[in-house]
C-alpha cells in the first residue's frame, strides 16, 4: 500500500467524514423542523374553535400582515399566525390572504387547548415541511454514503472527474 496509499485513505476518510458530519447535522435539523411542523399541523385538526375578529390586515410586498383577536379559556388573546407552515413569499398569495381576511371580519379561530396563545385561522397541510423532511432524508443518505466510502480521496476525485 505504501505511504501514499495510507495518506490517501486517511485524507479520504477525513474529508468524507467531515462532509458526512455536515450532511448528518443538516439532515437532523431538516427532520427536526419538518416533523415538528407536520405533527403540529396534524394535532391542530383537533383544536377547538372560537369566534375571532380581524384587527389588522394589510400586505407589505410579499408578506401578509394579519392580526386577529379571539377569546379562549376566559382570556382575550391576539395572534398573527394564519396557518401552520410558511408563507410562500409570492405577492399574489399575500394579496389573496389579505382579501380573505379584511379588517373587522368575524372569523373562526382554532386554538391549542393546552396553550391557548397558539392559534391559527386555517387548516392547511404544510407541504413545504414535507419537502423539508424529504430533503433531510436526502442529507442523511448523503451522510451514510460519505461514511461508507472505503476509497481514498484521489480515487474518488478521479472517478468524479472521469464522469464527464
Amino acid at each position: 500500500m505504501g505511504v501514499f496509499g495510507f495518506v490517501d485513505r486517511f485524507l479520504g476518510r477525513l474529508v468524507f467524514g467531515a462532509i458526512g458530519t455536515i450532511f448528518l447535522g443538516a439532515g437532523a435539523l431538516c427532520l427536526h423542523w419538518g416533523v415538528g411542523e407536520l405533527l403540529e399541523a396534524n394535532a391542530a385538526r383537533g383544536w377547538p374553535s372560537s369566534s375571532g375578529r380581524i384587527v389588522e390586515s394589510y400586505e407589505s410586498g410579499e408578506a401578509p400582515h394579519i392580526t386577529y383577536e379571539y377569546s379562549a379559556k376566559g382570556e382575550t388573546l391576539r395572534s398573527k399566525r394564519v396557518f401552520i407552515g410558511e408563507y410562500t413569499g409570492i405577492e399574489s398569495h399575500a394579496k389573496a390572504l389579505v382579501a380573505e381576511y379584511p379588517e373587522g371580519a368575524v372569523v373562526p379561530v382554532f386554538y391549542n387547548p393546552e396553550e391557548p396563545a397558539a392559534s391559527i385561522l386555517q387548516h392547511r397541510f404544510p407541504w413545504t415541511y414535507l419537502l423539508l423532511c424529504l430533503m433531510g432524508c436526502g442529507f442523511l443518505g448523503g451522510a451514510w454514503l460519505c461514511y461508507r466510502t472505503k476509497h481514498g480521496f484521489s480515487r474518488v476525485v478521479v472517478a468524479v472527474l472521469d464522469a464527464d
